[in-house]
């Protein structure tokens, strides 16, 4: 992406977070970009270097917006926000009672299909802006969702799930 393009883009994305009520700061993160649904935040890393890049993070997280202030039939925001820290956890390696602490099945599923809804709805919001998404756009959807298969379904992670279940006596 040409640096004036990536600025054009900037301005509206800007604007639409703007009239979206929604909050866009740049900051050090340990990931490229984050959504904060309780104060209607996007947290974008500073040290994004590539211009497409930048923009379809900023893109994903606005589809995060769409999808949280969408009414849902299947899950609330209370219950996604439970399956992301779960998940969070589990790649932490938080222990609880000594335990290391996972999500569920379906926790798991929540957060990969929370991702990919976001990365839709932010191709919708480019459709509905105007903005032309290249090849760069579905590169990084699928660099990001492979991030999440891969945790959710490593198999020592499993097996470690799994024999926690055994012994809580749920398998």
């Amino acid at each position: 992406m040409r640096k004036a393009t990536y600025k054009l883009y900037k301005v509206i994305l800007d604007d639409y977070a703007n009239r979206s009520g929604i909050g866009v700061y740049y900051k050090k993160l340990d990931a490229e970009a984050q959504w904060q649904p309780r104060n209607k935040t996007i947290y974008l890393d500073i040290n994004i270097e590539e211009y497409d890049r930048e923009i379809a993070n900023y893109l994903h997280e606005l589809g995060h917006m769409r999808d949280d202030y969408t009414p849902k039939k299947d899950k609330h925001v209370d219950q996604i926000e439970k399956a992301y820290n779960r998940f969070n956890q589990m790649l932490e390696k938080v222990r609880v009672n000594g335990r290391l602490v996972y999500p569920t099945y379906n926790q798991k599923m929540t957060v990969i299909e929370t991702e990919y809804r976001a990365w839709i709805n932010g191709k919708a919001i480019a459709m509905q802006l105007n903005l032309k998404l290249g090849d760069w756009y579905d590169k990084q959807m699928l660099e990001s969702m492979y991030i999440y298969f891969e945790h959710s379904f490593d198999k020592r992670c499993n097996e470690e799930y799994n024999q926690f279940m055994k012994e809580k006596g749920e398998v």
